[in-house]
């Protein structure tokens, strides 16, 4: 297995890894770790830049697992997306991505903030950016490594 995915250096390894892992057959879960520590950003810069980044390594995951039907079964999307979506599955974040406002919305209306909104769809459009700014290196890269 060999552990992290040491390529893209700015994200994507973590969910690479999981995947590996659980095509593996182990099991993955979520769990609570009280003590440990998140590092919030503090500003709109720094935010942005982190979503920039990690949508940039996104994009190679995207570029890497295109045609691996059973990693983006892995979402548990609406059974409509995979059936409209069918072999381009892998677009599904770009445009839930570009829907930011609507989900901003939604999540605004049902948890009562409004201040959750311009916050979600900033984040949502810089995660976005940087999927389509790095997309086009992605398969590049991809297609030179073979894998």
């Amino acid at each position: 297995m060999k552990g992290f995915w040491h390529y893209p250096p700015y994200g994507g390894d973590d969910l690479d890894f999981s995947y590996r892992v659980h095509r593996a057959g182990f099991k993955i879960k979520v769990i609570e770790s009280p003590g440990t520590y998140g590092r919030f950003r503090r500003g709109i810069r720094e935010l942005m830049k982190q979503q920039f980044g990690w949508g940039r390594g996104y994009a190679h995951v995207i570029a890497r697992y295109r045609n691996e039907e059973s990693f983006w079964k892995r979402y548990r999307w609406s059974r409509a997306v995979y059936l409209l979506l069918n072999d381009f599955a892998y677009l599904c974040p770009m445009l839930a991505a570009m829907l930011a406002p609507l989900k901003g919305l939604l999540l605004a209306l049902r948890l009562g903030n409004w201040q959750l909104l311009p916050y979600w769809v900033l984040r949502r459009y810089a995660f976005l950016f940087g999927m389509l700014i790095e997309l086009r290196n992605a398969f590049t890269s991809q297609g030179s490594t073979g894998s």
